[in-house]
């Protein structure tokens, strides 16, 4: 049964690549190519139409094995984090080519331990927020599942528990009187 499961995926694949195949880009950019990054913060945003789309040119200074590139501006700042391949198209100059030297290591502000670093860092746990979660406490459907953190869905759960006196002004007394 697990064959013919696997044949029918298979047999889908292709015909959705055959399909859609003038549509699906698969750019491997080498060193030093210049591309554009799709500046993908701002789709969010509500004025994103004032922002400009893309970012670049930048130059492509390594492909990582996830498939994802470190890429440099031009001034040979390296940006912070990998970006990902969906987000990198080839940039095509409107005006005179950009001459870029010969050898990338030049161009960057980077040695090539801290680019090879960078490279096969992976995200850590550390380096993901877990403080508290910005939704209203008192609504339980808003709160954390019970196995996104369960020590703090246990405190939570106590401090929902507890009975907790409201304070009435005489305002809002003499309102309710009227």
């Amino acid at each position: 049964m697990r064959n013919g499961i696997n044949e029918n995926k298979r047999r889908e694949l292709k015909e959705y690549e055959r399909k859609y195949r003038h549509t699906i880009k698969d750019w491997d950019f080498k060193p030093g190519t210049l591309v554009q990054v799709r500046h993908t913060l701002i789709e969010k945003d509500l004025d994103r139409k004032m922002y400009p789309r893309y970012l670049g040119p930048l130059v492509v200074i390594q492909r990582t094995r996830g498939g994802s590139y470190i890429v440099a501006e031009m001034d040979g700042t390296v940006l912070k984090g990998k970006v990902g391949a969906f987000r990198v198209l080839p940039h095509v100059p409107r005006y005179e080519p950009i001459v870029l030297p010969e050898e990338i290591e030049d161009l960057i502000d980077m040695n090539m331990d801290q680019l090879e670093d960078m490279a096969d860092r992976e995200e850590k746990d550390e380096d993901v927020y877990k403080g508290e979660d910005f939704v209203f406490d008192a609504i339980p459907n808003l709160r954390l599942a019970p196995d996104d953190d369960p020590l703090e869905y246990a405190v939570r759960n106590e401090l929902d528990k507890e009975d907790v006196e409201i304070q009435e002004d005489e305002e809002d007394r003499d309102l309710i009187e009227d």
